[in-house]
């Protein structure tokens, strides 16, 4: 039962997710998780469910970087878990086949509310270590525009929906996967490499500011390039007078 479920795990994720359109990282946590999802399947584990338990990880995981500093390898492991669980009640979903808009809206805000945190404690965390208040500034800003990259992005696809209904265009709401997004990809996946890799050079302080910092000014370039690239989107598909709300 384990190997069929397997196979068409496998054979419904292949439809939508692939290295065309998945950055290598969120691949490669798709092929793991692929291991996992069968098991939680057998088991009758419901996709909110798994989602629950991801928001319990996702806990455990900001508790220990914000409080438990000298658990840092943890937490980043845990970081690690919480992308593939990700992963794995969206499987869970297909096989089932009751994928439902809560269960997106519940699982992309923890990954918001979570992933926010994280950097936040991230930035906490080297500050604890070398002092440097210039360096913290530096990366709080990073997280503030990590932060700001997110809701542009709900925000303007909202907004051109909107537009499209009043207007009857067919204006594409989510830009970032229609322009430079191999770009995006790659950011993606050098940053949070970087935090993964950075558990392993935590005693050495040097390496250590080098690796965070880099994964910050990734981070930050990243939100900045989105974000100018919404505003000049936002001009030619929104410049449109708003119609009377019902």
């Amino acid at each position: 039962m384990y190997f069929s479920l397997l196979k068409k795990n496998h054979r419904l994720d292949s439809k939508t997710k692939s290295l065309k359109n998945l950055s290598l990282l969120n691949y490669l946590f798709t092929k793991l998780a692929g291991f996992f999802t069968p098991i939680f399947y057998i088991l009758k584990f419901q996709p909110n469910t798994i989602t629950f338990l991801n928001f319990i990880i996702c806990i455990i995981s900001l508790i220990i970087v914000f409080f438990f500093k000298n658990y840092y390898f943890l937490a980043i492991l845990l970081y690690i878990i919480v992308f593939i669980l990700d992963q794995v009640d969206g499987g869970i979903s297909r096989l089932q086949n009751n994928s439902t808009f809560f269960g997106k809206f519940l699982d992309s805000t923890i990954g918001f509310f979570y992933e926010s945190l994280f950097y936040i404690g991230l930035a906490l965390f080297l500050y604890s270590k070398n002092m440097n208040f210039f360096l913290l500034n530096i990366c709080l800003l990073c997280c503030l525009f990590y932060i700001f990259d997110i809701i542009i992005l709900d925000k303007y696809s909202s907004l051109t929906r909107w537009c499209n209904q009043q207007n009857k265009k067919k204006n594409p709401p989510y830009i970032r996967g229609l322009y430079l997004k191999r770009l995006f990809l790659t950011f993606y996946d050098i940053y949070v490499s970087l935090i993964i890799v950075s558990a392993f050079f935590v005693d050495n302080l040097y390496f250590f500011t080098i690796i965070i910092v880099l994964a910050f000014l990734l981070m930050f370039l990243s939100g900045l390039i989105n974000n100018i690239l919404h505003i000049f989107y936002s001009y030619r598909y929104l410049n449109f007078r708003m119609k009377k709300s019902l």
